[in-house]
């Protein structure tokens, strides 16, 4: 089997977990419920982070059509993209399920099936695990709808009972059992399970058994693109993956000589991820990223910054798929991280940190490290090292996380069939609001309130779709405004960003004035979820907002802000919607045709004209030739022309030439040749 690539990595020279990649749009969860908790409480409840406690966004229902753009914004701490730092993978991934549950129960072993109330993916109501205490491995309580879970009951299950690949990596580290539920990031992970999730296929990427999630893009370090087209190609997307019908045995070989069959299944038959150069950011710093790759592998398209230019977070522009309808979805980010301290089993840096052939128990070359202290092993625990200068320096290293991996998942969410009347090929936008209550300090390593995408770019007769949620249970005692704890937001007109109040409403633009009170009374609804404070602050409105889709068939640039939360010096939430004529790629190309036809256009009125003045000596267009200093007058006869060089008008190659006129009578010259235009 081909060697197989750690979707992990990332070199984090320290034991205590501190905070590494947060999805800030859609609302990424970090195992968050509905708390009002400063921490998280559950950090087992769906899924493992390996992210700070502090992290994360409440639940809030959201939808989106299907084919539209939806913006994916994440931070994470540790760096990425080519800065020579560390080799880094940003994973992106989808999960949609509405299958009704269905388990053997009771001692009668017969199948029984729920209601759609227990569909496989869900929020919850409870920040309990589904899998822990009374409840682990015990699959009546999958349908309990109280319970959160992404992963079905049979996925979990599956990885419980099976081995672990014996051909991974495992620094050292000593696996309580040696089933995919235990890692060499996770050796204990079979103790306390998080969620339904997989541990193996949490860690690696591609995984080499089926799994429930599609890839959208894998966005990489620069000297590793070239793998992008192997990632492309083992993707489930378009390649079926294979387990044994006893769910003990990893591989086909150890299948077959058990007496079990192995089965291939579970390719999506859809396209194979994007993939391409991931954002640049710096480490030690959950800030702005800079897109270093306009040129991704790939159909979708993929993010939009200005190269070179720090001024968002990181994001991916994901194309939801068009033929894609579901009311149950979850969004995965996977974030890994790697050094070069130890080099593959082939010896080159080339290879990934850590591989492995399945079942081959092969790891890689790991070299002694020779010092005045003695020699030890790089995979060693927090060696002592002394480099030449007589003294031992200890080093902060734990092997367990010499590569890992972090990751982040959104809430549940439902992508739904366009409206009636919007074109299968009609661009969708979504708008959204990122962020929660609170100063800087007290929402890190989540974000301030802020419209997203905040300088949305989109074409004349594009949709937008205005949506957003919030929360009732933000921590008391964040700052914000309005009744405390509350999320609340809404969008009205400036005139400009630098400008901190709205415009009239009659003097609206971005709103179409057709629009009636009704409609507009819906970017400040009432609803069911109120708070019962001040009205000027919205407290008795909506913690979501759904505007439906708006066509902008108007060119321009439109401000807005929200007057609540808009506030000078403490914090902004602007935004700005730009209508125009057309994409920059049509634009590039009807420049290309003007330089183009324009001077081909020129060259042949030119040589029209030359010819007639040519057979036309005393005419209006010789004359007019002649005072634009782009012909010369000769002396015999006196109304006869010549171009200066017709070369500097058509060209070296040009198809006709004017050569000098024909002698005078009585000249002691040979009549010359003419080649009339």
């Amino acid at each position: 089997m081909r060697t197989v690539v750690l979707c992990a990595a990332v070199l984090a020279l320290f034991h205590a977990v501190s905070a590494d990649i947060y999805m800030h749009n859609p609302r990424g969860s970090n195992n968050r419920l509905d708390e009002a908790n400063t921490n998280r409480r559950n950090a087992n409840r769906l899924f493992d982070s390996q992210n700070n406690g502090k992290g994360g966004y409440n639940v809030g229902a959201m939808y989106y059509y299907a084919g539209s753009t939806l913006r994916i914004e994440w931070t994470m701490q540790h760096g990425c993209g080519d800065d020579g730092i560390n080799n880094c993978d940003i994973i992106l991934q989808y999960m949609c399920d509405d299958t009704p549950n269905r388990f053997v129960g009771g001692a009668d072993g017969v199948v029984k099936e729920n209601n759609s109330l227990a569909n496989n993916l869900r929020d919850g109501t409870t920040t309990d695990s589904i899998n822990q205490g009374e409840r682990k491995l015990k699959e009546e309580f999958s349908t309990r709808i109280e319970y959160g879970r992404q992963e079905q009951f049979d996925f979990y299950k599956k990885c419980a009972t099976r081995k672990n690949n014996e051909g991974l990596f495992l620094a050292g580290q000593r696996l309580r059992r040696n089933r995919a539920t235990n890692t060499r990031q996770n050796p204990n992970g079979d103790v306390n399970p998080y969620g339904y999730e997989c541990p193996e296929e949490r860690d690696y990427y591609p995984y080499w058994h089926p799994t429930p999630w599609r890839d959208i893009a894998v966005l990489t370090v620069a000297n590793r693109r070239q793998n992008c087209e192997w990632y492309r190609q083992e993707s489930q997307n378009v390649k079926n993956k294979g387990e044994c019908t006893n769910a003990l045995y990893n591989t086909k070989a150890e299948c077959e000589s058990n007496s079990g069959t192995w089965v291939e299944t579970g390719a999506w038959n859809i396209d194979p991820p994007e993939c391409g150069v991931a954002p640049r950011s710096r480490t030690n710093h959950l800030g702005n990223g800079i897109d270093q790759d306009k040129g991704r592998i790939g159909d979708m398209p993929g993010g939009d910054h200005e190269r070179g230019v720090a001024h968002e977070a990181s994001y991916y522009d994901w194309t939801i798929p068009q033929d894609l309808t579901s009311e149950n979805c979850a969004l995965r980010i996977r974030y890994n991280i790697s050094t070069e301290d130890i080099n593959g089993p082939n010896g080159g840096q080339d290879d990934f940190f850590f591989t492995g052939s399945n079942g081959n128990n092969r790891e890689p070359v790991v070299a002694n490290y020779t010092s005045g202290s003695g020699v030890h092993r790089l995979n060693q625990n927090d060696p002592q090292v002394d480099f030449g200068i007589g003294v031992p320096l200890q080093l902060a290293i734990n092997t367990a996380q010499f590569g890992r991996t972090f990751q982040d998942r959104s809430h549940r969410f439902a992508v739904r069939g366009r409206p009636e009347g919007v074109r299968s090929d009609a661009i969708i936008h979504n708008l959204n609001i990122r962020g929660k209550r609170g100063n800087i300090v007290q929402t890190y390593p989540a974000v301030e309130y802020d419209f997203i995408p905040n300088n949305l770019v989109i074409k004349k007769n594009d949709y937008v779709h205005i949506q957003w949620t919030g929360t009732n249970t933000n921590p008391n005692g964040n700052d914000g405004q309005g009744k405390e704890g509350t999320d609340r937001n809404n969008m009205v007109e400036m005139a400009d960003s630098k400008m901190n109040h709205p415009l009239h409403l009659t003097q609206r633009n971005m709103i179409p004035v057709s629009l009636s009170a009704d409609t507009l009374s819906r970017f400040n609804p009432s609803g069911t979820q109120m708070a019962h404070g001040e009205t000027s602050e919205l407290d008795d409105h909506s913690t979501y907002l759904d505007q439906g889709i708006v066509k902008f068939a108007k060119t321009g640039t439109y401000h807005y802000m929200s007057t609540r939360n808009n506030n000078f010096s403490n914090r902004s939430q602007k935004g700005k919607i730009v209508v125009d004529d057309a994409t920059d790629d049509t634009k590039l190309a009807e420049k290309v045709a003007v330089a183009v036809t324009v001077p081909i256009a020129t060259m042949i009125f030119l040589g029209v004209a030359y010819a007639y003045a040519a057979k036309h000596p005393a005419s209006w267009v010789a004359n007019t030739l002649v005072k634009l200093k782009v012909m010369k007058p000769r002396s015999k006869p006196d109304n006869y022309y010549t171009i200066k060089d017709s070369r500097a008008f058509l060209g070296s190659h040009g198809a006709a030439t004017v050569a000098a006129p024909v002698a005078a009578a009585g000249s002691s010259s040979a009549s010359a040749s003419r080649h009339v235009l």
